[in-house]
C-alpha cells in the first residue's frame, strides 16, 4: 500500500493496551539497498529519548496514527543490531534525484513513503 510520507511521519504511535499515546514518529528508517523501510524513530512521550519503532510491530496505521501493542515495543537502537549499520546511514528519500526507465530526469522526491 502506497502512502505519503506526511501520513506516517509526525504521527502518534498508539498504545492499545493503555490507549494512550506512547511516542511521535520523527523519520523513516530507510534500507538504501532495497528503499524498505525498516522501521521509524520515535520521540518517546515519556522520556523524550530516541526510539525505534519496528515496521513489523505496527498492526494499524489510523488516521489517530500508527497503533502498537504496547509501548514496549519501542527499542533503543543500541539494541537493534541487525540494523546497526542501515540506521548509522540515515539514508533520505526526500530531496533525492528522480529518473524514469528511459533515463529522463526529473524534479526532486518531494515525498516518499
Amino acid at each position: 500500500m502506497l502512502k505519503l510520507s506526511d501520513s506516517l511521519i509526525g504521527r502518534p504511535v498508539m498504545s492499545l493496551r493503555t490507549g494512550q499515546q506512547a511516542a511521535t514518529t520523527t523519520s523513516a528508517i530507510i534500507n538504501p539497498n532495497n528503499l524498505k523501510i525498516e522501521g521509524f524513530y520515535c520521540a518517546d512521550k515519556f522520556s523524550r529519548k530516541e526510539l525505534v519503532l519496528l515496521y513489523q510491530d505496527i498492526r494499524d496505521v489510523i488516521p489517530q496514527g500508527l497503533v502498537v501493542n504496547d509501548h514496549d515495543v519501542l527499542a533503543d537502537p543500541d539494541e537493534l543490531v541487525r540494523l546497526k549499520e542501515v540506521m548509522s546511514i540515515r539514508f533520505e528519500l526526500i530531496g533525492k534525484q528522480v529518473a524514469t526507465l528511459s533515463k529522463q530526469r526529473l524534479e526532486k522526491c518531494l515525498t516518499s513513503l
